[in-house]
């Protein structure tokens, strides 16, 4: 009895300080861009070779970032929707979509963007971008004024993701 209550509570231990949950219930929030920090500048370079800079090439763009992993069915079922969103928005130049990988296999990574037709610019593990926006569910969407502030964020799968980053795009666009 005690081997089996020691084993139950390394696990659950392991699930508590785990860096890869899933989930499909945590909430969106919005955070009021006049009173928010500012968020974390980043550099990063796409699987396409393009250099993300928000000091440089993203300074006051919208930034729409999407945190997945190969392996997570949730993720990938989100993709055709935020990929109808990168089209709605193609002809704005103020907006900027962004797919952090936590596969750092770049191979993989273009035959998954290739099969997906995913339109996000596409990074790596490599970026640290998980790392620098503390992201433990999978996917998470994060929405950066042009300001350069997070207003926007929501971990987990739903239905609704590409409609919530739609009217938040539009009320920034429109201000």
């Amino acid at each position: 009895m005690r081997t089996f209550l020691f084993i139950l509570l390394l696990g659950l231990n392991n699930l508590i300080h785990s860096n890869h949950i899933i989930t499909h219930n945590k909430p969106y929030y919005f955070v009021d861009s006049l009173i928010s920090k500012k968020s974390n500048s980043f550099n990063v370079i796409s699987i396409d070779k393009q250099v993300l800079n928000t000091e440089s090439t993203l300074k006051g763009k919208i930034i729409v970032l999407n945190f997945w992993y190969t392996g997570c069915g949730p993720c990938i079922k989100e993709i055709p929707q935020l990929n109808e969103l990168v089209i709605k928005y193609k002809a704005s130049k103020n907006i900027v979509f962004i797919a952090a990988s936590l596969t750092d296999n770049t191979d993989a990574l273009n035959f998954i963007k290739k099969r997906l037709n995913m339109q996000y610019h596409l990074v790596t593990s490599d970026s640290k971008l998980c790392e620098l926006f503390k992201v433990n569910y999978y996917p998470t969407n994060i929405i950066i004024d042009g300001n350069g502030c997070k207003i926007y964020e929501e971990q987990g799968y739903k239905e609704n993701t590409a409609h919530k980053l739609d009217s938040t795009i539009n009320k920034l666009l429109n201000q």
